[in-house]
């Protein structure tokens, strides 16, 4: 449960990689996937709780936006607590959203990707996104993302080309246990 080096470094943000590092040492230190509550807000950079989002995925296999940072409800424009993720967004981003959220919830292992998606009255925002798998407080069931969002300028994608489903890049580190 050392982690993977080369996978953090495909996360260009250091904000987004220092969470990431806290995550990976809060697995080492307890030999598995943290529960929902072992993850201190208080031991995260005080600059990620505004970008910070945590998905539940329910026994329906929907996805639970049970919160959203003060960011990410500016950048968005709605409030995203308590809504799913299938009422945030149209059936294709969801699609290729939620194969992200189901391979680190599946493998468990830690996932990033650059996307660019619509927000009305915008042409597109895109943003390097941190999505990290952790165990519900009251069982063994790996069904918690927290995730990060860090939304990019023109000039972080230059020569980047995004792909059918939105996406600059996506990367996947080894899973834990």
């Amino acid at each position: 449960m050392d982690g993977n080096a080369s996978f953090s470094a495909t996360i260009p943000d250091r904000l987004l990689r220092s969470v990431y590092e806290y995550w990976r040492e809060l697995c080492r230190t307890l030999g598995r996937l943290p529960r929902r509550r072992e993850i201190d807000p208080l031991d995260l950079p005080p600059a990620f709780l505004p970008l910070a989002m945590i998905l539940v995925r329910e026994p329906s296999g929907r996805y639970l936006c049970e919160l959203a940072g003060t960011k990410l409800l500016d950048m968005h424009k709605v409030k995203m607590t308590g809504m799913y993720v299938d009422e945030m967004m149209p059936a294709g981003p969801t699609a290729s959203r939620e194969t992200i959220y189901a391979r680190a919830l599946g493998d468990p292992c830690a996932a990033y990707c650059r996307l660019r998606f619509a927000i009305p009255g915008r042409e597109f925002v895109a943003s390097d996104r941190l999505y990290l798998p952790a165990l519900s407080n009251d069982g063994d069931e790996v069904s918690v993302l927290f995730s990060g969002h860090v939304f990019l300028s023109i000039a972080d994608l230059r020569g980047e080309e995004a792909d059918e489903d939105g996406f600059y890049r996506r990367a996947f580190d080894l899973p834990i246990g």
